[in-house]
């Protein structure tokens, strides 16, 4: 093998057939074999004395190549680098401050690799033993960055200390402790604590949703961390319902009151059960039932029932329906209680009648007795 060292005042320490003896070679170096270091801490050294090359054996079982640069090198920090250039001179790859360049001669972190091109053999590949590649680059026509595996439905694990925590599938099913991910995104908790255990998500002003089960309770948990802030449930970019921190919940509307339910809009149920007092108390003796002439100015004077709210007050603050109900219920009864005593008085006038009428017809037979006797 032809090792050709080009070099300009060039200290060489080597062991060529005298041992031990230095030797200065000024200009050109031809060797076509090797070169052989003398022993543990000898040198081959190369460059300027201030900016080096320098291969040495620090013991009988290693080799070592150093850069060494005093001075501010050609590539810009007083460390000094070291580059492998193609056959044209084109940068492959440059050790520079610490830092390793693919592709790059001014690299920005620890490795760096810069693309010159744009498909998945151009970035980074790493091959198992069964030849299946994981490869990171980018794709910046499609505004992506990429990370790609080869092989059949193999998954992407994430592991962490040993342990993995995270694994998305070939069919792009996301599972966080979970190996068995059987939707697009499931999370397996490990234990039921609220701020740990589920999938959490925090604000800017460092408000928190946290959504988990608690299998203990038997329940499935969404929860809020803050000082009275309301869950809000936004559909096409429009706020379609909230439940805010007392437990009231309003749809089509963010104006909650003091109502646990507010709906703006039509309600549509097959059955409503509404728990409210019941207006049984107008058939106890003491109830105080209003007369038909005082209901009759009543209505006159206020043009509505007594004890009914006027459309005026229903227009302005709606209607209770708990208390609507009793109150038609009310006014139902009431009814009854007039009708039972119309029946009644219309019961005595027709006994009253009934009396009238056998008055008439004992009179009609009197009468006639009386012409009879006349006749006579």
């Amino acid at each position: 093998m032809l090792l050709r060292l080009q070099i300009l005042i060039t200290i060489i320490l080597v062991s060529l057939n005298t041992y031990g003896q230095d030797e200065t070679v000024n200009g050109n170096l031809d060797v076509k074999k090797s070169i052989t270091l003398g022993g543990t801490g000898e040198k081959l050294h190369w460059g300027w004395p201030d900016r080096s090359i320098e291969q040495y054996s620090s013991d009988d079982k290693s080799m070592m190549i150093r850069f060494k640069n005093s001075m501010s090198s050609s590539y810009g920090n007083a460390d000094g680098g070291f580059e492998f250039t193609d056959h044209t001179g084109k940068s492959v790859l440059r050790i520079n401050n610490y830092k390793v360049g693919i592709g790059t001669d001014s690299p920005k972190s620890l490795l760096f690799i810069k693309q010159s091109s744009e498909t998945s053999n151009s970035g980074l590949s790493i091959q198992d033993l069964a030849t299946r590649t994981i490869n990171i680059y980018g794709e910046g026509a499609s505004g992506r960055q990429v990370i790609s595996t080869t092989g059949t439905n193999n998954p992407l694990a994430f592991i962490l200390n040993g342990t993995e925590v995270m694994r998305m599938d070939y069919r792009g099913h996301v599972g966080i402790g979970t190996i068995t991910p059987t939707s697009k995104f499931l999370i397996k908790q490990s234990t039921e604590k609220e701020s740990t255990s589920g999938l959490s998500i925090q604000d800017l002003a460092t408000r928190t949703i946290n959504i988990y089960g608690e299998g203990a309770a038997g329940r499935q948990v969404i929860s809020t961390t803050g000082t009275n802030n309301p869950l809000a449930f936004i559909l096409n970019g429009t706020e379609a319902m909230r439940m805010d921190y007392r437990g009231h919940v309003g749809i089509g509307t963010t104006n909650l009151s003091d109502f646990k339910l507010s709906v703006k809009g039509k309600i549509r149920a097959e059955e409503v059960k509404v728990y409210t007092g019941w207006a049984d108390y107008v058939f106890e003796e003491d109830y105080n039932l209003k007369t038909l002439s005082e209901v009759e100015a009543h209505i006159k004077e206020h043009k509505h029932l007594p004890d009914v709210p006027s459309a005026k007050e229903v227009e302005e603050n709606g209607v209770n329906v708990g208390e609507t109900e009793a109150m038609l219920l009310r006014k139902i009864e009431e009814l009854t209680l007039y009708t039972i005593e119309q029946e009644k008085e219309i019961s005595n006038l027709k006994n009253e009648l009934r009396e009238v009428q056998d008055l008439k017809n004992e009179l009609k037979s009197l009468k006639e007795m009386i012409q009879s006797i006349q006749k006579n």
